[in-house]
């Protein structure tokens, strides 16, 4: 089940989505894993498969791993 951060990720950018997601990662402990399950996508592979390149870099600036592995099965 995708999390706001997922959700915020994916989305349109600007300075609202911005400035929420911001907030939200600032309150996450751990911005690595936001999914309650280590093979689910990341609000990173969420951002980066809708090429909203804004909260790529502010997911990568809040310690995103870009090197995580993901089981994804279709």
């Amino acid at each position: 089940m995708p999390t706001e951060a997922h959700l915020l990720s994916g989305g349109e950018s600007g300075p609202a989505v911005e400035a929420r997601l911001e907030a939200l990662l600032s309150e996450v402990a751990d911005t690595k894993t936001t999914t309650q399950e280590d093979r689910l996508l990341t609000p990173l592979h969420v951002a980066a498969c809708w090429g909203r390149v804004p909260q790529l870099r502010l997911l990568l600036r809040h310690g995103a791993d870009p090197t995580r592995f993901v089981y994804f099965l279709l």
